[in-house]
């Protein structure tokens, strides 16, 4: 009987931590979905110090051409290549986001919509980005971006 007794109470305490892990995992996806709606925004704004201000300290942005920028060189490359982009909007699309305890991953394809001199135009990328788990936030890890050609 204790033997019985033992077993269901195992099946219980371990069905807890299944479901206590499944909405764990829930909530992580839903504040990375949230911190890439927010760098996305920021992005579009052009506002880049508040985009650096969701990364980690060891950033890095890998470019479609290859070069590599960390935190702080981000911002000026930014800068650089978007000075003459206006009203832009990122479109994110087919996001797959994948959770662990201290790491996740998202890849996702965006499609950025712009202006330059009065002209809109669109950019479609493929993008893998990984997150690192500080504490409680989660922060930007990694962003690589390649271009989809068509």
């Amino acid at each position: 009987m204790k033997k019985i007794k033992n077993l269901i109470f195992l099946i219980v305490v371990a069905s807890l931590l299944f479901c206590q892990s499944s909405q764990n995992g829930k909530a992580a996806k839903e504040q990375v979905k949230t911190l890439i709606t927010n760098y996305s925004q920021a992005f579009d704004e052009k506002n880049f110090q508040q985009f650096i201000s969701y990364c980690s300290d060891d950033f890095r942005f890998y470019t479609l051409d290859g070069q590599i920028y960390t935190k702080e060189q981000t911002v000026g490359f930014l800068t650089k290549i978007l000075q003459d982009w206006e009203d832009i909007h990122s479109e994110i699309k087919n996001l797959d986001i994948r959770t662990d305890t201290h790491l996740a991953m998202a890849r996702y394809t965006i499609v950025y919509h712009n202006t330059v001199d009065g002209v809109a135009g669109t950019m479609t990328a493929r993008i893998t980005a990984i997150f690192i788990k500080n504490k409680t936030t989660w922060q930007l890890m990694h962003f690589h971006m390649s271009r989809r050609y068509v």
